[in-house]
């Protein structure tokens, strides 16, 4: 199991005072014009710019999926390392990450606070904010959610994406459907992909953060906890639902490298389904282990 480490008192001051520079809490924008502007466009009914659908229709898009803690950014890293060889794994490539934006705060993680364009382009500023809500208006976003109502904004910009290659972003399987209706102009849709685990792995894998109250490398309390492994469950029952409609491949590996394997599998269609009904009873196992410690939904 490898070491955790728990933020420094200088670490925490710093992560302090972005708060003073981020929204009230609960809040994902500072204005309330910019809030209703959010409201009164939901997600699910967004449509970009023509100019944005046709840059993407240049490129290859999938999605990572999964629960908190299952490994899916290790996924994402790896595919991309494989893809990087020469020559590249399966004469896959190239491969780019997506980094989304959020207008929350960087948060402690694995270690370390997290940094701008490596895990997040963070938006939390009055002016960072006052630009996603023109991004809005011009239509130059390309998908955006918002899970908590009037809380936080992940969302994913034109300039996050490549001109060309195949574009990996970390994302929740409904958006799948939002990239989809950005792309039906020019003809194209994009790959679904969820990593899962047996619940047992799952917990083992949280546990190398420090323990099963501790995640992503910062001690929360129990409410927080309650609402992360509520929140896995809700991901979870919406990637079943919807694998179906949206042809999403389920991988569940052993490994690092495994991971990064499976990932690039789909992307050349090489994903058994003997591969596929292995990953499904993955995510029947996370289902009934979150049951069983007393998680059934609101």
């Amino acid at each position: 199991m490898k070491a955790h480490r728990i933020p420094s008192s200088e670490e925490l001051a710093i992560i302090e005072g972005y708060k003073l520079l981020a929204p009230p809490e609960h809040f994902g924008l500072h204005e309330e014009a910019d809030r209703e502007l959010f409201r009164l466009n939901p997600s699910h009914l967004y449509v970009p710019s023509i100019e944005v659908s046709e840059k993407l229709g240049n490129i290859t898009i999938a999605t990572v999926g999964g629960a908190f803690g299952v490994g899916k950014g290790a996924a994402v890293t790896e595919a991309i390392k494989l893809s990087a060889q020469t020559p590249p794994y399966k004469g896959v490539g190239p491969i780019h990450p997506v980094v989304s934006g959020t207008t929350r705060i960087p948060q402690f993680r694995d270690g370390a606070i997290e940094e701008e364009g490596k895990h997040y382009y963070f938006a939390y500023e009055l002016e960072q904010n006052r630009r996603l809500a023109d991004s809005l208006r011009n239509g130059t976003l390309v998908q955006y959610a918002q899970p908590r109502g009037d809380g936080d904004i992940y969302f994913t910009e034109i300039s996050h994406y490549p001109d060309d290659g195949i574009a990996l972003l970390d994302a929740v399987p409904s958006a799948i459907v939002d990239l989809n209706r950005v792309l039906k102009p020019v003809g194209k849709t994009a790959i679904g992909i969820y990593r899962t685990a047996f619940f047992d792995q799952w917990m083992r894998q949280i546990r190398t953060r420090g323990d099963v109250i501790r995640l992503n490398g910062k001690i929360v309390d129990n409410d927080n906890y309650t609402k992360r492994m509520k929140e896995a469950r809700t991901s979870i029952i919406q990637a079943m639902d919807l694998r179906k409609e949206l042809d999403i491949k389920f991988f569940e590996a052993q490994t690092r490298e495994g991971a990064g394997e499976a990932v690039i599998d789909i992307l050349v269609g090489e994903h058994s389904e003997d591969k596929q009904k292995r990953a499904e009873k993955a995510a029947h196992s996370m289902l009934k282990g979150l049951e069983k410690r007393g998680f059934k939904g609101d």
